[in-house]
């Protein structure tokens, strides 16, 4: 993790020195903006790619980024986040706000949360949790995933990235289109009500 943590202050360093570089004798005019005292760092048009870790490695790209080294959080707005597994999925994960602990690798994301994969499934909820020691992403919310066969709504959900598999926890309605007879298989992730 500690290979996450200097790779992000080095990408807000660099970023913040292109910043001054470029801005050289043109600060006619310029909006000075008064950070609070608890943010070491902010920068716009932010991306940053972590390839350290064996089982995945995943992209962070935002409008924005606030940096707070004593509390450990790096804060995005309009987020977009690539996860790619050793096993080659890949996922697409956006929403307004994200917020990385840089100790730890978990990134929480909210507003308008929607993860994408690689085989065309969606799952759209307001809040999510991305774990990245255990590779899941989990939301305890209202939450809708959809693929070209089937639409399903529940209350909270677990997607296990290793394996490609979706547990839903509660209230698990579905719509399935196209099915010949009960039982017969779905492509793509595996669901099961937990």
């Amino acid at each position: 993790m500690k290979k996450v943590f200097t790779g992000i202050i080095l990408v807000i360093i660099v970023g913040f020195a292109a910043l001054m570089v470029l801005s050289q004798g043109k600060m006619s005019g310029v909006a000075l903006t008064i950070l609070p005292d608890n943010v070491n760092l902010q920068i716009t048009d932010v991306h940053f790619t972590e390839v350290g870790d064996p089982d995945a490695s995943w992209e962070i790209g935002a409008d924005q980024a606030t940096y707070m080294k004593q509390e450990n959080l790096s804060i995005f707005k309009n987020v977009r986040i690539r996860l790619i597994t050793s096993h080659g999925a890949a996922y697409v994960l956006t929403a307004r706000e994200g917020t990385l602990h840089t100790d730890t690798g978990n990134i929480e994301v909210y507003g308008n949360v929607v993860v994408r994969s690689d085989q065309n499934e969606e799952i759209r909820t307001e809040q999510a949790l991305y774990k990245a020691e255990k590779k899941e992403i989990s939301a305890e919310g209202p939450v809708i995933v959809e693929n070209r066969t089937m639409t399903i709504e529940g209350g909270g959900m677990t997607l296990f990235l290793r394996d490609r598999r979706l547990e839903m926890t509660s209230h698990v309605r579905a719509r399935i289109e196209g099915m010949k007879h009960q039982g017969e298989a779905v492509k793509g992730l595996h669901v099961q009500k937990t």
